[in-house]
């Protein structure tokens, strides 16, 4: 089995090398990877999915900025200064690689979800000024960085609770509620100790 799984990853990296001719690749690596993985007693869970696709350190920047203007547009908008925020925003993605140990595209996400849930939660962290691209400083201000996260896993943990329960009532919901031709077992139960 072992080997059969091995022969298998090593195929599957053979063809994630080559384009078939409409220039897509197969994406058989990653399935083979985790068949692998479950096989030696690792859990393997699917990569979670972002509503925004940030490619670079740019788009994380303008995305923050964006979010904070549009959430108080009654403000002056913040401007950015630009090179002090890429050294910034490199560090976070950097934090967020070596803390997870996941590749530069997949942390890039998922900081924009972190600055998302720093924006959104803005009162919770009672920040005393208007909020900057500085806030994500991993020297000084790592504390918000975690405290974000806190809530991102919390809200996860909430939505997945919320979900169990919708399957509950459904499965609650599709329950027979009739009989399963044993009307009346005592009295089938009398019969054969009579006999």
């Amino acid at each position: 089995m072992k080997e059969d799984l091995v022969k298998d990853i090593k195929n599957a990296v053979i063809n994630s090398e080559q384009t078939d001719i409409f220039g897509s690749k197969n994406d058989t690596l990653e399935e083979a990877c985790s068949r692998y993985l479950m096989f030696k007693g690792y859990r393997v869970v699917s990569p979670k999915k972002f509503n925004y696709t940030i490619k670079k350190l740019d788009d994380l920047i303008h995305y923050f900025y964006s979010l904070h203007n549009n959430k108080h547009p009654e403000k002056f908008a913040s401007s950015m200064d630009l090179g002090r925020d890429r050294a910034t925003a490199k560090e976070l993605v950097e934090a967020r690689m070596i803390a997870t140990g996941v590749g530069r595209e997949y942390a890039l996400n998922e900081c924009g979800e972190i600055i998302k849930t720093i924006i959104d939660n803005e009162d919770k962290f009672k920040f005393k000024y208007n909020l900057s691209f500085s806030v994500f400083d991993q020297k000084k201000l790592k504390w918000i960085i975690d405290s974000a996260v806190q809530i991102i896993n919390k809200d996860f943990t909430l939505k997945e609770e919320e979900k169990a329960k919708i399957l509950r009532r459904k499965a609650i919901e599709l329950e027979d509620d009739e009989e399963l031709g044993f009307e009346d077992l005592d009295e089938l139960v009398a019969k054969l100790e009579e006999e």
